[in-house]
């Protein structure tokens, strides 16, 4: 019977975003889709897939070198194609959301919350978005063969696990999250199965030796490759357009990313503000290091992150991981590394699961 929900739900979701068939190219699909050679020429589309020396999307580009090939430069195709990407990614959330909490009613409702919650218009629609569509589903995949691979043990999981490990980075550097998050998972799952009577920070560190004991062979392969795709990413690959920290220092870099990540809880709460100016203006920076905005959203935030850490150690492994999986898939764009869009509501499409699952699993508590 759950199969069909989701896919009235896929069906749902599909209608939901039917009518934006009918808008043509805006923004970046100008320079992106319509003026990128590479996009029209089978050879350019060739030539973009060994390019290091750009911005490295290669499957971006080859996405939509098949769009042409199908429709030419159609805009509805291009659209099209982002809906059939985005009931991909909600068909992988509903098993990895199943296999994770074990009940299908919490993973049926963190089905609907995502598929139905408006922060996601940004990524779905934008064709220029479609960068986040591919990249979270390759995350997805990744993750749900690892959690595959954690029942089976079976070794052929393994090289496919990477490669939609290097298919994510390829769409977007978003993909770089992989390892942090089968870490996480491990981390919480080890933390809330150690000694009830141990003391906390005893059961925080007998997971983290759990996690390094049991998956060294597999993790290290996955942070090593990690490492060379930030190495690259930051060393070799153009400039993201922001040179220097927002607010003209670390510690105001530091409020100013804060700041943006209660934004980003509040919109995913109450998405009443939703707006498509990412401008360095469009959001308010903290230039003094006594920014009263800026020091009251880094205490939230390190109140809520060490909430999820206590809870961790308290056996609630669902509210922790899923809480986790928030912050960590903001983590390359929280500006550890500024760069020149401050805030875009695409950022939220992958770590919107989190908040998605959190909501389910409210439901069924109050029920």
């Amino acid at each position: 019977m759950s199969v069909w929900w989701v896919c009235l739900v896929l069906a749902g979701a599909f209608l939901l975003y039917l009518p934006t068939l009918g808008h043509g190219f805006v923004f970046d699909d100008a320079t992106l889709v319509v003026a990128n050679p590479a996009v029209r020429d089978l050879g350019g589309t060739l030539r973009s897939l060994v390019d290091l020396n750009s911005v490295y999307r290669p499957l971006r580009v080859l996405s939509y070198a098949v769009d042409h090939a199908i429709g030419g430069m159609d805009p509805a195709i291009f659209r099209l194609s982002n809906l059939v990407y985005h009931a991909l990614c909600l068909l992988v959330i509903w098993l990895v959301v199943r296999r994770v909490t074990g009940r299908p009613g919490i993973s049926l409702a963190a089905l609907v919350f995502f598929a139905l919650h408006p922060v996601h218009v940004d990524a779905v629609v934008y064709i220029s978005g479609r960068r986040d569509l591919l990249a979270s589903l390759f995350v997805l995949l990744a993750f749900y063969l690892y959690l595959r691979f954690q029942d089976r043990r079976q070794w052929w999981y393994w090289p496919v696990l990477l490669a939609c490990f290097l298919l994510a980075f390829a769409s977007k550097e978003l993909g770089i999250v992989v390892p942090a998050l089968l870490l996480l998972y491990d981390w919480c799952r080890f933390t809330a199965r150690a000694e009830p009577a141990a003391a906390w920070w005893r059961r925080s560190l007998r997971g983290a030796g759990e996690t390094l004991r049991q998956g060294w062979y597999f993790h290290g392969p996955v942070l090593a490759g990690a490492a060379g795709l930030a190495a690259y990413k930051l060393f070799w690959a153009p400039a993201s357009g922001k040179i220097g920290w927002w607010g003209g220092s670390p510690w105001n870099n530091l409020l100013t990313a804060a700041k943006v990540f209660c934004y980003e809880l509040f919109i995913m709460v109450l998405p009443v503000s939703l707006r498509a100016d990412y401008s360095h203006d469009s959001f308010p920076v903290a230039f003094q290091a006594f920014d009263p905005v800026g020091l009251a959203a880094l205490a939230a935030v390190a109140a809520l992150v060490g909430g999820l850490f206590w809870r961790a150690c308290r056996g609630d492994f669902q509210t922790a991981f899923w809480g986790g999986w928030f912050f960590v898939c903001l983590l390359p764009m929280s500006h550890i590394v500024p760069h020149h869009e401050l805030f875009a509501e695409h950022y939220l499409y992958l770590a919107s699961l989190g908040g998605c699952v959190l909501a389910a699993l409210g439901l069924d508590a109050l029920r």
